[in-house]
């Protein structure tokens, strides 16, 4: 399993806009770096400086220069099965 290093410190959110993501927001208060600190593989940023498995957060991917692009997704999990009236799943088993 890859290194995976939290930033939540001011500077070193900096150094990560600066070295990484010179597109970032500025409201990015943390964020979570997998691999080496030097050429990642991923790094997701949160608004929050404390993220929690909750939290929602932005992905970012290298591309084959080592530019990272924004995953086209933001929500920390999939939406929750619908139901219908009766209590079924739609577009699976009823009971």
């Amino acid at each position: 399993m890859p290194p995976l290093i939290l930033i939540d410190e001011r500077e070193d959110v900096q150094w990560l806009r600066d070295v990484h993501l010179p597109g970032m927001p500025g409201d990015v208060k943390a964020a979570m770096v997998f691999g080496n600190e030097d050429s990642p593989d991923k790094i997701v940023t949160f608004e929050v400086q404390a993220p929690t498995l909750g939290s929602v957060g932005t992905i970012y991917y290298p591309d084959g220069d080592g530019v990272f692009f924004q995953a086209t997704h933001r929500t920390p999990n999939p939406a929750p099965p619908q139901t219908t009236e009766t209590g079924g799943l739609v577009g699976r088993l009823k009971f």
